[in-house]
């Protein structure tokens, strides 16, 4: 783990084995920080890229991922990580102050960049909840919706009229059957003959029964019937709208909008400010360590590679000084011929 978090800083482990225990414990440090992004950035990076694979599922109307989107989404959210990491690696390893303080905008960017997915991810729900009400109020969807729920309260009207009717025709039905039975026992009422028997009233009786009775099985027929549309009708509009309505996307920018909208819609400001608060704490994450190589006086460490690199650069101008003025007149062959050793050290010096 140390040799990782070396590697991540940037640090040269032949140095900072002669250095002591704090300036090895600041390069593990300015490491973890750049491991820290690298996870936030394959968090932020895996769920925006997973938004480009989202779709709507006609069925239900939620959005769905393809058995492909997340392997994919996290295969191009570790080369968006490792681009971030290497951004990191070379902002951390800069040993000039003045450098580092022009690399500190570079680290907020970067952070804002972060910090936009992560928020968006965890505002998720509101943010689906906003893109459906935003869809169902669009346009084409509104037309779409009034068309198919006017042939259901068609059939709706349709159904109920026949249901009245139906009540009605059972209700004079019922009546002239107590009419018929008041004939019979020749009950004297309003509407009766007054006489016992199956007469001339009690047989008319019988035939307005009869006519109601024709009525409520073509009426219980009729109902069956539009029923049975009425449902095939309630059917196609939920099926036929989420195939034919304007479908909802999901990705980065229409979630970005939606989410505005969520803010602007919370009177109580607790959105914006939790929004803040998430793009505050990532900015911290990211400058850290460029506060730390600018607040931090100079290590152990940072005087070797510095030295190092002098003594470097000044091997470099002894060399060509040598070779420019022992060696001018002659090819790299011939150099190469006379004096192998002499190369071969010169090469050697470089290397160290």
């Amino acid at each position: 783990m140390k040799q990782f978090l070396y590697f991540l800083s940037k640090t040269d482990q032949t140095v900072v084995s002669r250095c002591p225990p704090m300036a090895r414990n600041i390069q593990y440090s300015l490491g973890f920080f750049v491991l820290l992004t690298g996870t936030i950035a394959l968090l932020s990076g895996t769920y925006a890229i997973s938004n480009m694979f989202l779709y709507e599922d006609p069925s239900t109307g939620q959005p769905v991922m393809p058995f492909f989107g997340w392997p994919a989404s996290i295969i191009l959210g570790l080369v968006y990580a490792t681009f971030i990491m290497a951004i990191d690696r070379e902002i951390v390893s800069a040993t000039n102050k003045i450098t580092v303080a022009y690399r500190i905008p570079l680290a907020i960017v970067i952070s804002l960049i972060i910090s936009k997915p992560i928020e968006m991810q965890l505002f998720d729900s509101a943010v689906v909840q906003q893109l459906s009400s935003d869809n169902q109020h669009d346009q084409h969807n509104q037309n779409l919706s009034n068309e198919l729920d006017a042939n259901v309260n068609r059939l709706q009207v349709r159904f109920n009229i026949l249901d009245s009717s139906l009540r009605a025709a059972v209700d004079s039905r019922n009546y002239w059957q107590k009419m018929k039975l008041a004939e019979i026992v020749g009950t004297e009422a309003a509407g009766t003959s007054g006489h016992p028997g199956e007469g001339v009233a009690f047989r008319q009786d019988d035939e307005n029964m009869k006519a109601q009775q024709t009525l409520i099985d073509q009426y219980n027929s009729d109902l069956k019937t539009v029923k049975t549309e009425l449902d095939k009708a309630r059917i196609a509009k939920k099926t036929e709208y989420h195939l034919d309505k304007q479908k909802i996307a999901y990705d980065l920018l229409s979630k970005s909008v939606a989410l505005n909208k969520v803010k602007d819609n919370d009177k109580s400001g607790t959105a914006t400010r939790m929004g803040w608060s998430i793009t505050g704490l990532f900015l911290l994450f990211e400058i850290i360590p460029s506060l730390m190589k600018l607040l931090l006086s100079k290590t152990e460490y940072d005087a070797l590679i510095d030295k190092r690199r002098l003594l470097n650069i000044l091997s470099t101008d002894m060399i060509y000084e040598e070779a420019t003025s022992i060696y001018h007149d002659k090819s790299a062959e011939e150099i190469s011929k006379e004096n192998p050793v002499r190369i071969s050290q010169l090469y050697l010096s470089q290397s160290d």
